[in-house]
């Protein structure tokens, strides 16, 4: 590596002193969600070091890339770096979405720090007969690895692969609910369709069939933890979804004639009183014997401008009315 100034010297040799405790690091700390990767993009993510630095609170490295930088600074080879990141638990590939096999430990520690997460634990807890240090820690550690391997357990990756599939289907399915927002362009209809039917609609079915399951059933955080289970799942589905960006020029399958054109992840359609509020809502374009052709998917992004700003316009009561006609349907 060629040392440009005495800046640059000095962080190649803090990166050398901190080498000695890096196999430490990554035996005693490390768990699913941190990498240790080098200059580049990550494996299970997009994330740049300076950002995975950011996230740690640590500035980043001279001797990396920047986003703001124009150039990089001169290196004749990668620097291993600790990188934090959450892999995302379903993956939009090859045309589908794609459960991993496992989910992270990030949204789980995040949930164990609520109210009902923190309620979990202590009833956990009670039920430690020793700990070392904290008994709320090994209670906190014996819930994750509970849950952990019950999301790699087979049977569950398969249902959960199922759901996954079933998902864009019932995405179509709803589109031909009554009061929902539509237009036409060229013969096709182009639904509005909310997130809260198709999320309710997979939340229902996720719990009844992942519920049976005895390596679901049996996990010892009970309903709590298969309700933060079973949400979030939806919840990555839906950023997978939001990756792969629909659009008329890029659209998604939802189900056999209809294709999903745009999704507006903001709008809310009820006020979550109890529950998720699952904001926003898919705009769904029919499949029809007439070819779509570039002046068509012009013609639905025009409509889709259009029902964005018209769609604030509605009342409360009004969207009230819209859901409660379609779920009726």
């Amino acid at each position: 590596m060629k040392i440009v100034d005495k800046a640059q010297a000095e962080a190649v040799a803090g990166w050398q002193e901190q080498e000695s405790g890096r196999q430490y690091w990554l035996k005693h700390v490390a768990d699913d969600n941190v990498t240790v990767s080098t200059y580049g993009v990550d494996d299970h993510g997009d994330a740049t070091p300076a950002l995975a630095w950011r996230s740690l609170g640590t500035s980043a490295s001279p001797l990396t890339r920047t986003p703001d930088a124009g150039s990089i600074t001169d290196c004749s080879g990668p620097i291993a770096i600790p990188m934090l990141t959450s892999r995302a638990w379903v993956r939009w590939s090859r045309g589908r979405l794609m459960y991993a096999g496992r989910v992270s430990r990030g949204p789980f520690m995040a949930w164990a720090q609520s109210p009902q997460g923190r309620a979990v634990v202590t009833e956990t807890a009670a039920r430690v007969r020793f700990a070392l240090f904290s008994r709320a820690r090994v209670a906190q550690r014996r819930l994750w690895r509970a849950l952990s391997a019950a999301a790699r357990d087979e049977r569950v990756v398969a249902v959960i692969q199922r759901e996954i599939d079933a998902y864009f289907e019932r995405v179509g399915e709803l589109a031909y609910g009554d009061g929902l927002p539509r237009t036409s362009v060229e013969l096709h209809r182009l639904v509005v369709v909310p997130c809260v039917m198709i999320n309710g609609a997979a939340n229902r079915s996720i719990a009844t069939r992942l519920g049976a399951l005895p390596a679901i059933s049996s996990l010892e955080g009970g309903d709590e933890l298969r309700d933060f289970f079973f949400l979030g799942l939806i919840q990555e589905i839906e950023a997978a979804i939001a990756r792969a960006q629909p659009s008329p020029k890029r659209p998604l399958p939802a189900g056999a004639t209809w294709i999903s054109v745009g999704l507006n992840r903001e709008f809310v359609w009820r006020v979550p009183f109890e529950g998720p509020a699952w904001a926003g809502h898919h705009y769904v374009f029919e499949l029809t014997r007439q070819p779509i052709r570039r002046s068509t998917r012009k013609a639905v992004a025009e409509k889709i401008r259009n029902f964005e700003a018209s769609l604030p316009s509605l009342s409360r009561l009004e969207r009230s009315e819209i859901l409660r006609r379609a779920r009726a349907a």
